[in-house]
């Protein structure tokens, strides 16, 4: 419903060890900064989009499988020593119910210029993507 940069209150980080920061962040009190596919590649810029799923039951649950590709040369994370091409969560999500799909930059090394592309699936079927392009300010 919504595309670009945001702001936003960090309400909890969650520890993932699948995600290529080693955790993940919910939000709240979202609030589009800037409606844009081009991002500034900056500490603290944090960017992504809003979406709602749509069923013939609204509120009801569904599951569904979250994916974020990054640039082709991934992202390097010197604690863990690996590279991430991709990150992949499994969510449930209220059918009528606005979520966000997002990322912020809080580390040097995540700021990779490229490519990065959100995609949203219900088993093999995607329902929705969004790719920004992510520059050197």
């Amino acid at each position: 419903t919504q595309v670009g940069i945001f702001e936003a209150t960090t309400s909890e980080v969650v520890s993932d060890p699948r995600a290529a920061t080693g955790s993940i962040s919910k939000v709240s009190n979202l609030k589009l900064k800037s409606a844009t596919s081009t991002i500034p590649a900056e500490i603290g810029v944090r960017f992504g989009f809003l979406f709602k799923p749509v069923g013939p039951s609204a509120n009801a649950d569904t599951s569904v499988r979250m994916v974020l590709i990054y640039p082709k040369q991934g992202l390097d994370n010197p604690e863990t020593r690996q590279t991430s091409l991709r990150d992949e969560l499994t969510t449930d999500e209220k059918i009528g119910v606005e979520d966000y799909f997002g990322y912020t930059f809080e580390n040097k090394w995540e700021l990779v210029p490229g490519t990065w592309t959100f995609e949203i699936w219900d088993g093999a079927r995607k329902l929705a993507e969004k790719s920004f392009s992510v520059v050197k300010p």
